[in-house]
């Protein structure tokens, strides 16, 4: 069988149970984004989890065509999502020289295909 390349990220449909069901569409995108970008195993300079952004590469990631239109978020839009992550408790954020260290929490327990119910030790890969 063929391996996908680049590896994945688990989602929990309790996610999508709570409150992030009701919040706008570029919630839901930015946060599955988040999870994507951030590093799945601790490197030198980051922790398992954590990732090292700005507000412009959020943007950037966010951005989609209408036709010929590129729209994009505003910085206030990006703000206001990641302040409802923090204020959910989502993820943690540190401002560095480079750009705002996010940790997203839990994201060890989430992305450890053992946690969820019904797996019976079959995942991805086997």
């Amino acid at each position: 069988m063929t391996k996908i390349p680049g590896g994945y990220i688990l989602i929990a449909r309790k996610l999508f149970e709570n409150g992030l069901s009701t919040c706008p569409l570029l919630y839901r995108i930015m946060w599955l984004w988040l999870l994507q970008e951030a590093n799945y195993k601790d490197t030198k300079n980051l922790k398992r989890g954590q990732l090292l952004t700005t507000i412009e590469k959020i943007r950037d990631a966010m951005s989609y065509k209408i036709g010929f239109r590129i729209v994009r978020p505003s910085v206030k839009q990006v703000r206001l999502a990641l302040q409802y992550f923090k204020s959910e408790s989502m993820i943690l954020t540190q401002k560095t020289s480079k750009g705002t260290l996010i940790t997203i929490v839990k994201y060890a327990f989430y992305q450890d295909y053992k946690n969820y119910e019904g797996n019976h030790g079959n995942h991805v890969g086997k």
